[in-house]
Parts: structure tokens; sequence; C-alpha cells
């Protein structure tokens, strides 16, 4: 029992907690999250896993819309997706769009993850952290509230219960 516990810690140093460095690794060092509110949203093309190539626009389609990055591996994710899950309904009625973006994995492994938990999302494939890198993620999950006109308002790492009110102008 005890060798189980010293591989499986041995593992989770060498090859799980060095990852969040390693996908943060382009992110510009002069830039918070924080100076992104209020300032229109960078706009990004990418691959989505269910092979369309789209941009932030059209996933936008002039609504208000939370950017929600992330990765299969992040157990925070993983609860976010969790507790977004059941509101879905409720976002879509309010014509939020929920936009994921995976951070630095590959197409089959997402995939297999949300349809695993049953999520009736697509999502964008940031495989080499660069749309991640232009928002100035800093940490997953991240939830960055889109206005309609393309404002960023209001940045999360956590889902609120309260995500209506993000979208006010600050």
């Amino acid at each position: 029992m005890k060798i189980i516990i010293i591989r499986w810690s041995m593992t989770l140093m060498l090859f799980v907690l060095p990852v969040p460095i390693w996908a943060m690794s382009s992110l510009p060092s002069n830039l918070q999250e924080d100076d992104l509110v209020g300032k229109i949203a960078p706009e990004f093309t990418l691959d989505t896993i269910h092979g369309a190539h789209e941009s932030l626009t059209q996933a936008r389609a002039g609504k208000r819309a939370m950017v929600f990055f992330w990765a299969t591996w992040c157990p925070h994710c993983d609860e976010e997706l969790k507790v977004l899950a059941p509101k879905l309904g409720s976002i879509k009625q309010q014509d939020i769009q929920v936009v994921l973006v995976d951070v630095g994995e590959s197409r089959e492994d997402v995939k297999a993850f949300l349809a695993q938990r049953h999520l009736p999302l697509d999502s964008f494939l940031d495989e080499d952290n660069t749309v991640a890198g232009r928002y100035s993620v800093i940490g997953i999950p991240t939830i960055i509230f889109i206005d309609e006109k393309g404002f960023i308002r209001a940045i999360e790492h956590e889902f609120p219960s309260d995500y209506e009110t993000r979208f006010d102008s600050k």
C-alpha cells in the first residue's frame, strides 16, 4: 500500500503539478486579468471539437457570452462545469451564450470528457494556449463575461450564482 501511495505521489509531482505552469507559459508578464475589464474582448478563431473553424464573434452571435477557459485535467473546472450544467437552459433563455475554450488539449480528449459528462456543449480548442495568453488567463477555470457589444465586464474563477449581474457596466 505504501509503495502505491509513494508511486502516486511521485506521478502527481512529476506530471500533474507542472502542467498548470506549462499551460500558462505563453502569458504576457506585464498584463493582469483585471486590465481587460472594460475593454473589447480580443477576437479569436479556433477549431472546435465538432470540427468547425469558428470565431468568437460567430459564437457570440451578438449576444452576451460567458467564455469559460478550462481543461479536462482540472478538478476545479470539472466542479464548475457541474454547477453550470443544470443552468444551461436558463442561461440560454436569457440570451447568453456559453463559450467553452479548452486550454492545451486534444480534440479527442475534450470530446470524450464532455460526452462522458453528458454536457451538450461544443468547445473551442486552444491547443497552443495562444488565446489563453491573449486573455491573460492566470489559472483555470476562468470565466470571462462579455456584454452584447463585445466588452469584457467581469472575470471570475468560479461560476457565480448571480451571473446575470456580471454583464453590468463597471
